[in-house]
This record gives structure tokens, C-alpha cells and sequence, in this order.
């Protein structure tokens, strides 16, 4: 039921389904998630879900990402706000794990100049990263990839290559003028 609310979401905002229970599966299976006390539902008096949320330590006790996610027919009508506040306080309850002196950031992911969006801003988000999906259709084959002298391509070796894959991301997110965190002091 939480990815057939993912569904309506994205048929209204994308035009087509692109959510899946392993989607959901994969959020909770993430490390240090427990989704009962990371994840939050909405119900309707008929115990329909008409919004869900979720929020996670990226970095342990300094880094939260999250996602919101309200049926289109109950956008507008306080359930974002509700779980942004919950979400948040989530992330604020790590303030006492968190290194002396680090800073609390949480982002949300949104689509640009969307209602959701708007209610970020208004709560002090700032959008600092923007993510495009591309696709292909692989029936039709694809070209070989070229690939430069002194490259090497070749599978992801989980615990040996954690730390520098981490590392590549956050370089090259790093020169990113506007952010979309909330900052807890």
C-alpha cells in the first residue's frame, strides 16, 4: 500500500508509475534504519494511507536524507508539514550522537517549482542539488564506451571500496551553489 501511494505521486507528478516494493524494501534495508521509528504514515479514517515519510542518518548522526510523499488528493492540507516536523525531529534526536560540534543537516528530495517544493522553502530548505534521470532502451543495443588509456573499469568490491566511492560523491556534489538542507543548531 506504501508503493501504490508512491504510484499516485509519481503518475501526478512524472505521468507514470516509477515505484516499486523493493524501492520501499530497499529504504528500510538501509543500514541503521529502522522503520519503526524512521518511517511515519498518514491513514485516513478508512486506514487508507494518504501520506508517507521516512528519514535516515546518511553520515551516522550528522547527515539525514529523507523523502515526503502525500496523496495528490490531500496535497496542500497540512500532512507535508506534519511530516517534515516529524522527520526533522527524528534527525534532531541524533544531536546528542553527533561528533562536538558537528552541524545536523537533512534534505528532501523534490521536484523543482513544485507545490512540495514550496513548502520546503518555506521551512528554510534550499535546493542544492538537482538529479536528472536518464533512460535508454537497451533492445536496441548502444554503443561501446569509450574508455581512456590508464582507466580501468570494473565491478564495485563492497568494504573495499566504500570509502573512496563515497568520497567521489560528495566531490562532486561539492561545488554546488544552492543547498537543500535544513541546518539544526
Amino acid at each position: 500500500t506504501i508503493t501504490e501511494l508512491m504510484n499516485a505521486v509519481d503518475v501526478a507528478d512524472l505521468g507514470t508509475p516509477d515505484s516499486s516494493v523493493d524501492d520501499v524494501l530497499s529504504d528500510w534495508g538501509m543500514p541503521r534504519f529502522d522503520h519503526q521509528r524512521d518511517a511515519w504514515l498518514v491513514l485516513a479514517p478508512d486506514r487508507a494511507i494518504r501520506g508517507y515519510g521516512w528519514v535516515w542518518d546518511r553520515i551516522p548522526d550528522v547527515d539525514f536524507q529523507g523523502d515526503v510523499y502525500v496523496h495528490p488528493d490531500d496535497r496542500g492540507k497540512g500532512i507535508e508539514d506534519v511530516l517534515l516536523r516529524l522527520l526533522e525531529e527524528r534527525a534532531g534526536e541524533h544531536r546528542g550522537a553527533a561528533p562536538s560540534g558537528a552541524d545536523l543537516e537533512v534534505g528532501f528530495f523534490s521536484l523543482r517549482e513544485s507545490e512540495y517544493s514550496a513548502i520546503l522553502e518555506r521551512r528554510g530548505y534550499r535546493r542544492s542539488r538537482t538529479f536528472y534521470r536518464m533512460m535508454i532502451d537497451l533492445q536496441k543495443g548502444y554503443p561501446e564506451p569509450f574508455v581512456p588509456a590508464g582507466i580501468e573499469i570494473r565491478s564495485y568490491r563492497p568494504g573495499e571500496d566504500d570509502r573512496v566511492l563515497h568520497a567521489v560523491v560528495e566531490e562532486a556534489f561539492s561545488g554546488e551553489e544552492l543547498r537543500s538542507r535544513q541546518y539544526f543548531r
